[in-house]
């Protein structure tokens, strides 16, 4: 599956593609409609689908053993997949920064509401423009989208000098998220502490939470430290489902079935 064909990544093509196949191609989209960002978690839910049929179960895939993950804006799409979609049994972002993990309330750490809207219009629906400016004024926070995953595993990476993804906010999103996990018996972080900043290159893992925070910007990347379109869990035996490239270069998704729980 090509995410740029379920949505194409353009302000004036977006609709292009499954959109236009749920609202008519010549009305405007009702102002809570999901757009771009929503339609990729969309697909990634239809490539699930066939992660669970006879004919992908015959090449030996489990889908008990998939992971949707995502970089930057694919890594915010893998995000809502896994909150609207519990098939995931783990869900990875890696620097999603705005409107992904890191917590929309700090506005004026990393790219703000304002900024991610104004450059990014065919991302979210036009009602989250009203926060433009304003999120103070958000009813939920991005903790709670972390939340949403539970029980299944959620993973934040993040890069120390990714600034415009606000690492901290991330890092702060994947602890608040923590008491929601607890519910499932799964609120240890992994964490020693709940210090700023955690040690950079180590992997802290707990029952079904895991943050690593890497040394360098933004990028996805193989523990040897190559830029890669592979997941960021650890097994040889780990493949990918293609999902329109590399996704550390285009930020599309991947849904990676795991020969082992390395997460």
């Amino acid at each position: 599956m090509n995410a740029k064909a379920v949505a194409p990544d353009d302000a004036g093509s977006y609709r292009d593609g499954v959109i236009n196949a749920f609202y008519p191609a010549g009305e405007d989209l009702p102002a809570d409609a999901g757009r771009t960002i929503s339609a990729w978690a969309w697909g990634a839910s239809r490539a699930m689908d066939y992660l669970q049929s006879a004919d992908a179960a015959s090449t030996g895939i489990d889908p008990s053993k998939v992971a949707v993950i995502g970089h930057s804006r694919g890594a915010k799409a893998a995000l809502w997949a896994g909150a609207q979609d519990p098939r995931f049994p783990v869900v990875i972002s890696n620097n999603s920064g705005s409107t992904g993990a890191k917590l929309a309330r700090r506005d004026s750490s990393g790219e703000s509401i304002s900024a991610i809207n104004s450059q990014f219009p065919h991302w979210f629906p036009e009602t989250y423009k009203r926060f433009s400016g304003n999120a103070s004024a958000l009813p939920v926070d991005q903790n709670e989208l972390l939340a949403l995953i539970a029980p299944g595993r959620v993973v934040v990476a993040s890069a120390t000098d990714d600034g415009n993804a606000d690492p901290q906010g991330e890092f702060l999103s994947y602890l608040g998220a923590a008491r929601v996990y607890a519910l499932y018996g799964l609120g240890d972080t992994g964490l020693p502490s709940t210090s700023w900043p955690p040690t950079a290159g180590k992997s802290f893992r707990g029952p079904g939470m895991s943050y690593h925070l890497r040394s360098g910007g933004m990028a996805l990347k193989t523990p040897t430290g190559t830029t890669t379109s592979a997941p960021i869990c650890s097994s040889a035996s780990a493949t990918r489902a293609s999902f329109g490239g590399p996704v550390a270069l285009s930020g599309a998704l991947a849904a990676v079935p795991r020969g082992g729980d390395s997460c």
